[in-house]
């Protein structure tokens, strides 16, 4: 028999919800035997389905399920739901019986928007009669998020700015200034063309610094576009990463010239620990199954640049920067001031020779709308393993919180070194 529990116990980041049905009474009808039942397992990719910040979540209103045939009129069926609760029990009874009955199962909020499709659109079954049909759909984003992150905004901004509009509908976030700001646009249908545009303005409302380019938001395509913020005199870099993920990352220096290149992703950041002072440390790690070798390495952190020299990370290896020299830590910066890491975020950069960049996380310790968790104790945040990749630690929802103490440590909790 289909377990629902051994299910979950198997697909890791999987919300599984079951549905059965509709809620028509079978026995009230005279030609039952000519209908059928039909049961959907519905898997949501991406893990969970709710953002952990209330202001940012894209929170759903309804599961809609439509049956259509040659032979009758279209049946449809919307079950109230709520991200915060995602597993539901349903009966879809009287579903005429015959081939080709097309299935169409979605998400939807209160406003109609879809956010949440079948990735296969819709699937055809076949309805025995007094019997039940089984089907399994998995449930892709259908809407996501820009998330921006711009760093040096200078002091002459008091607001930043994000607009995102197709001409019939506008996304529009603001935030006061400080001299890192992260935003989101959510709730983006995928498919979307659109303007997006940034601005920097003044406490009187003139506009300072603005940037804007045409984009198309789309899912399941990774695509780099780069804008460049206007201001006189000068040009200003912005670059934008679209990944595989409900989201997009936008990152930015506002006050400060940068022509970056996009990560390389050779190597790429793991496991930060900002929340136990004086022990912090970064941890890095090498996917290839031929050693990472550089003569100089370098750490860039809010635009301060460290350089490391002999650093030679082995295959499938990690390698950890520590603030101090500890059991767990490759290597100790010196003076320890080099490496301070804070609550409130920081922008890591890893550089190679050329200045080029290999990987890049900006995250923050405090309350954020970039799914971005908050630590409390001695506790580091680790990339998940199924998450390892130079573009996904970029997102907030790829990290999760250490729950083991650090080998040979009694207070701090972490795996420098380790999966």
């Amino acid at each position: 028999m289909y377990s629902i529990k051994r299910l979950v116990a198997d697909i890791a980041c999987v919300v599984v919800i079951f549905v059965m049905g509709c809620g028509r009474d079978m026995s009230s009808n005279p030609d039952h035997e000519k209908q059928g039942m039909l049961a959907i397992n519905a898997l949501f990719e991406n893990g969970s389905l709710k953002k952990l910040s209330a202001a940012s979540q894209s929170s759903f209103d309804s599961l809609v399920v439509e049956i259509s045939g040659s032979d009758f009129q279209m049946l449809r069926k919307s079950i109230p739901v709520s991200s915060v609760s995602p597993v539901y029990n349903d009966t879809i009874f009287n579903i005429p019986a015959g081939e080709n009955r097309e299935v169409r199962v979605y998400t939807k909020d209160k406003s109609n928007q879809v956010l949440h499709q079948d990735s296969l659109i819709t699937q055809t079954v076949r309805v025995v009669a007094e019997n039940v049909t089984v089907i399994f759909v998995k449930l892709k984003p259908g809407s996501g998020s820009f998330y921006l992150q711009i760093a040096n905004v200078p002091d002459t901004v008091d607001t930043v700015v994000a607009v995102f509009t197709t001409g019939e509908k506008t996304w529009t976030s603001s935030v006061k200034r400080s001299s890192k700001v992260l935003l989101s646009l959510d709730n983006i249908p995928n498919g979307t063309a659109g303007t997006l545009s940034v601005y920097g303005i003044n406490v009187q409302k003139d506009t300072l610094y603005r940037a804007s380019t045409p984009i198309t938001y789309i899912l399941s395509n990774t695509a780099t576009v780069h804008l460049s913020f206007h201001t006189q005199p000068g040009t200003l870099g912005l670059s934008i990463t679209i990944t595989p993920a409900p989201s997009t990352i936008v990152s930015a220096n506002m006050g400060v010239y940068t022509h970056d290149t996009m990560e390389t992703g050779e190597i790429f950041i793991t496991e930060i620990m900002y929340a136990s002072n004086d022990s912090e440390y970064i941890e890095l790690y090498n996917p290839s199954t031929i050693a990472a070798s550089y003569d100089t390495l370098y750490i860039d952190i809010d635009g301060e640049i460290r350089a490391l020299t002999n650093v030679i990370i082995t295959p499938n290896g990690y390698f950890t920067i520590g603030r101090r020299q500890l059991p767990w830590v490759s290597v100790a910066m010196s003076p320890v001031s080099l490496l301070d890491l804070t609550q409130n975020g920081n922008w890591i950069t890893l550089r190679n020779k050329a200045k080029e960049v290999i990987d890049r996380v900006v995250y923050t310790g405090v309350s954020n709308t970039q799914e971005w968790l908050q630590v409390s104790g001695k506790r580091s945040l680790q990339l998940q393993s199924h998450r390892y990749s130079a573009q996904m630690n970029n997102f907030g929802n790829s990290w999760k919180v250490s729950q083991e103490l650090i080998s040979g440590s009694t207070s701090q909790y972490g795996s420098p070194g380790s999966l």
